[in-house]
């Protein structure tokens, strides 16, 4: 368990699903689509940026919380990672409502002119279908508040393993002659 909670690991973990974030929120979440002769013809597709806008914000916030954790010194970084998670927490609530209620308020625009093209060909009806990207996402974010939550927890084992260490090296002999015209005093 406590390589579980090694700074490396939980590090590394929170990077990863940052990274997988980042790079699931750009590929296609919606795809709106419309079936003229039993075939599928997409009319338009949405990203998570264009459909939530909210999303970048709070990754980049997660983002900074993350680089300014790693480069704090122990007493802070609790209170950082805290913040991490609060905001990944944000991220996955607002995206899982908005998700399961298929809310694509900020791309109206884009679909009336999709559906308005459809519509002058005769077509009323348009199906709209959440792509895989979506839904991998939410585990992303899901895994993302849970890693930042690790951290609050596991940074303050890191503090008592970085003191024992400093103890060990101030606690050596001396071999140098400053050094040892230091301890002779």
């Amino acid at each position: 368990m406590s390589k579980f909670l090694a700074k490396r690991s939980v590090l590394g973990a929170i990077t990863l699903f940052l990274i997988t974030g980042f790079i699931l929120s750009g590929q296609t979440w919606y795809q709106v689509t419309i079936r003229p002769d039993d075939s599928a013809v997409v009319l338009r597709n949405f990203d998570g940026y264009s459909a939530y806008p909210w999303i970048s914000p709070l990754l980049l916030v997660a983002l900074a919380a993350f680089s300014l954790a790693s480069l704090m010194k122990a007493k802070a970084r609790g209170i950082v990672f805290a913040m991490g998670s609060l905001f990944s927490v944000v991220l996955l609530s607002l995206t899982t409502i908005a998700l399961a209620t298929q809310d694509l308020r900020n791309v109206q625009t884009l679909l009336e002119d999709a559906t308005g093209i459809a519509a002058s060909h005769g077509l009323e009806t348009f199906e709209i279908s959440v792509g895989p990207a979506a839904q991998i996402s939410l585990v992303s974010f899901t895994l993302m508040a849970l890693s930042f939550s690790l951290a609050v927890i596991a940074q303050a084992k890191w503090l008592k393993s970085q003191t024992l260490q400093s103890t060990k090296k101030v606690s050596g002999r001396a071999t140098d002659s400053i050094s040892l015209w230091d301890q002779q005093r």
